[in-house]
């Protein structure tokens, strides 16, 4: 191969007749960085815009969330005070119209009960005496002592949307603790309240008992109040935004004004030193070039390119040479190769493929083990990323079961026949509760647990649950029928209320319930006869007019006291 000689530059030789053009492009990019300029100022302005208001709305949504929590705590502190005070007042009432009689009168409790929260915030007293439920503390006067299930009836049907009449009710009914978000009307409205704080609200209520009666403090604020920091930092964002568009745009348009005089400045020096190109530095040596490449696509690398042009054409020449030659060599290498490649794709293709079905087996394996242990949703969100899953449901209904005498049993029955029944009977409960939507939790030795209402929410998950009880009773009454089958006797209880549901850990994932409604529902079992559904007040409520139900009177529960439960069955 023939050794590469120094050139000459082709810049310094060939220039001038690309001048005209070049200076011609040059003009067409400034006129469109002036445009783009122009449109640029309003897009700019436009996007800051947008990402000052996803952050007004992040940090909305982060007071709102941190004022709920310390109105919650507020209200909870206030519950507290007051339940202390009437406890040292007990000899002055003996009844309902005596308690809600002391309380609209007494200062001393009207002091603690009318407590500000904030600025314009306050808290309210109200006792729950059978279906009806009598404010006995407001900053409204003309509420005191009247029922406000009466005074929410006889509102306007707009009125009522705001106030979102039917969410207190259903809480004040079943005296469930909570926050709820509303729109103020002139009929709860104090007159000291005034226009600028707007009239949107949240209030939380939190129900205890007072000689039997359910007792709910609620806290309300504006949440103008949560939401006056954002506004002031809104206010900031627009000065900050009126300063960055004068600044950027200004060093926009600067910038292309430089451009344009360096533009022009370049184009003039290379003009006045540019040359006529001769034909013969680039025309001819590359005629000669051309006709070489030609023969070298058509695989003809025997040809050589004759090139002595002193610049990068020249070294062109030199270069295609010495690549043709390569190419001769290398061509004949693959064709040797060639042979063998063929068999070793096929056979890494084949083992790919054999390594590709193997993956999918065991994903698939994985796939099913998953959605064995966890719910689909659940398991679609762990998978999405989510480390901690732990969901709030208002309503949920939780069932337990077990079997009487089951340590006795395991006494005369062997193991393995013991277990075998055991898989027989909650198999089949898997089954009824697969059927009919409720969400197995798990199983402790003889006791089975599982919910209705989570994760899935379910409007008609009380009926559903307590349908589940029956059938477990009514294929364990089966069971008995035959003598082959151990004599088992199922307790069942059921309760209705709030959870929270989840996944924790990191390792042996198990979706699990918390919550005092896990603890009465247990309870309602454990207080429950063999062969019997056992329910708590707060489902009865629920199923009354769809089951058959009979009150048992005030049960004695391990660690509540005593209880009213109903036993259940189908009309």
């Amino acid at each position: 191969m023939a050794e590469n000689k120094p050139r000459g530059r082709l810049i310094n030789q060939v220039i001038a007749p690309l001048a005209v053009i070049v200076l011609m492009f040059a003009l067409i990019q400034v006129f469109v960085a002036y445009s783009f300029v122009t449109v640029l100022k309003g897009e700019l302005k436009d996007g800051l815009k947008k990402e000052f208001a996803a952050t007004e709305d992040t940090t909305s949504a982060i007071l709102k969330e941190q004022g709920s929590q310390v109105l919650r705590h507020h209200t909870e502190e206030v519950l507290a005070q007051q339940l202390q005070y009437l406890e040292t007042q007990k000899h002055r009432f003996a009844n309902a119209e005596e308690l809600i009689a002391f309380c609209i009168a007494d200062s001393h409790f009207q002091k603690l009960a009318l407590r500000t929260f904030g600025k314009y915030g306050y808290t309210n007293t109200s006792i729950k005496v059978g279906d009806k439920l009598f404010c006995v503390a407001h900053a409204k006067k003309e509420l005191l002592g009247k029922d406000l299930f009466e005074v929410v009836r006889l509102l306007p049907e707009d009125a009522k949307k705001k106030q979102n009449v039917d969410e207190f009710v259903k809480n004040w009914s079943m005296q469930v603790s909570g926050t709820v978000e509303f729109e103020q009307t002139e009929t709860f409205l104090p007159a000291h309240i005034p226009e600028s704080v707007g009239r949107r609200k949240l209030a939380h209520e939190v129900w205890s008992e007072i000689l039997g009666f359910g007792f709910v403090v609620e806290t309300t604020t504006y949440l103008a109040e949560f939401l006056e920091p954002v506004n002031q930092i809104m206010a900031k964002h627009n000065q900050a935004l009126d300063n960055i568009e004068n600044k950027i745009v200004s060093g926009l348009i600067f910038w292309l004004k430089v451009s344009f005089a360096l533009v022009l400045l370049s184009l003039l020096s290379i003009v006045g030193v540019a040359v006529i190109s001769n034909k013969w530095l680039i025309q001819s040596p590359l005629r000669v070039i051309y006709a070489g490449l030609q023969s070298f696509s058509r695989s003809d690398f025997s040809r050589r390119i004759d090139c002595d042009a002193n610049n990068e054409l020249g070294s062109i020449a030199e270069i295609s040479n010495n690549t043709a030659d390569r190419l001769a060599e290398a061509i004949s290498c693959l064709e040797e190769s060639h042979r063998g490649l063929e068999e070793k794709v096929a056979q890494r293709t084949a083992d790919l493929e054999k390594a590709n079905t193997a993956l999918r087996v065991k994903t698939q394996q994985a796939e099913r083990l998953l959605k064995n242990t966890l719910p689909d949703v659940i398991a679609t969100r762990l998978r999405d990323g989510e480390e901690t899953i732990v969901d709030d449901f208002a309503l949920a209904t939780v069932i337990f079961t077990d079997f009487k005498g089951f340590t006795q049993l395991t006494e005369t029955v062997t193991p393995s026949r013991l277990v075998t029944a055991l898989n027989e009977v909650f198999a089949k409960f898997d089954e009824m509760a697969s059927e009919l939507g409720i969400e197995k939790i798990k199983t402790i030795g003889d006791a089975y647990m599982a919910v209705g209402g989570v994760p899935a929410r379910d409007d008609n998950h009380p009926q559903k649950v307590v349908e589940l009880g029956l059938r477990m009773r009514d294929y364990i009454a089966e069971r008995q029928n035959n003598k082959a089958m151990l004599p088992f006797q199922i307790r069942i209880g059921i309760h209705s209320g709030p959870v929270l549901a989840g996944v924790i850990g990191r390792s042996k994932f198990s979706y699990d319930l918390w919550g005092d409604t896990v603890n009465i529902a247990s309870r309602c079992e454990s207080s429950s006869e063999p062969m019997k559904v056992n329910i708590s007040e707060s489902t009865y409520k629920l199923v009354k007019d769809i089951f058959k139900c009979e009150s048992r009177g005030m049960i004695a529960a391990k660690g509540k006291g005593e209880l009213p439960m109903y036993f259940v069955e189908r009309r």
